[in-house]
């Protein structure tokens, strides 16, 4: 029911519900060779995510994702704000965890920023505490816990520790970091550029994807599902959930801006 559109690039055509993504078809490229072969969405997802092979379904991962690799890699340098954010983080299909640590433990989730960062209530609980004294005195505590914690930490071979010991930094480097709460705080940016993405829950996850971004997080990833999508908050589309050309027309406009936006900007 759609036509086709030309695009910057020789050869590509576009639906024509997508014309800003058509006039950037020269700043990223088309995978045309992504397939799996999982007998259900949650096995496809693994297989892309973390290589698992197998075509079965899963609840829980059995390998980790690439993304929490990346930052196991990259972990242990001192940092202001989590090396690794999830805006509306990848983790679920319906039942089935579809990301995550898997055996490298939960030290190494993903910082989740969940809620709709279009809200005019929004706001990231726990960021950035503006007195300093208050801060100061945080940090006494933590240290004074940590004088008294006498476990051995050598004889948990659950990496429930390690996880304790990574969210604490974690937590004190949020709880008492400016950067952090300037990072995570969508109302500094100027009101054009936040319509530009679009005052709507996928423009500005993608908006603050780009703010952690030039703060120093290094993996940040996004989930467009929800409202949006339409009748059944994701991408599942055929007869029996949401008519695949009347889902693609209603999220269509939110998609083709917000992606654009974030290439653009």
């Amino acid at each position: 029911p759609f036509a086709s559109i030309a695009t910057k690039t020789p050869g590509l055509r576009f639906s024509e519900l997508l014309p800003r993504q058509a006039e950037l078809s020269d700043k990223f490229s088309v995978l045309r060779s992504m397939a799996h072969t999982g007998g259900g969405h949650p096995a496809g997802s693994l297989q892309l995510l973390s290589g698992d092979p197998d075509a079965q379904d899963k609840i829980t991962p059995v390998y980790p994702d690439f993304m929490t690799v990346a930052h196991y890699l990259r972990s242990g340098q001192p940092r202001k704000l989590p090396n690794y954010v999830g805006v509306n983080p990848i983790i679920r299909y319906d039942n089935f965890t579809i990301a995550g640590p898997a055996y490298l433990g939960p030290a190494y989730e993903p910082f989740a920023v969940t809620g709709d960062p279009s809200a005019p209530n929004f706001k990231v609980p726990n960021i950035g505490l503006s007195d300093p004294q208050l801060a100061e005195r945080l940090r006494e505590r933590i240290q004074l816990r940590r004088s008294f914690d006498a476990y051995r930490r050598d004889v948990d071979q659950s990496g429930v520790m390690l996880a304790m010991d990574e969210f604490e930094a974690q937590a004190l480097s949020l709880l008492t970091s400016p950067e952090a709460a300037r990072a995570f705080d969508l109302s500094r940016e100027e009101p054009q550029v936040r319509d530009r993405y679009g005052r709507n829950q996928w423009g500005q996850q993608c908006l603050m994807a780009r703010r952690l971004v030039e703060a120093g997080v290094e993996i940040v990833t996004t989930t467009f599902d929800g409202p949006l999508c339409g009748r059944v908050a994701n991408w599942d589309d055929h007869a029996v959930n949401h008519h695949v050309f009347e889902a693609f027309q209603f999220r269509a406009p939110y998609f083709d801006q917000a992606v654009s936006a974030l290439v653009e900007d």
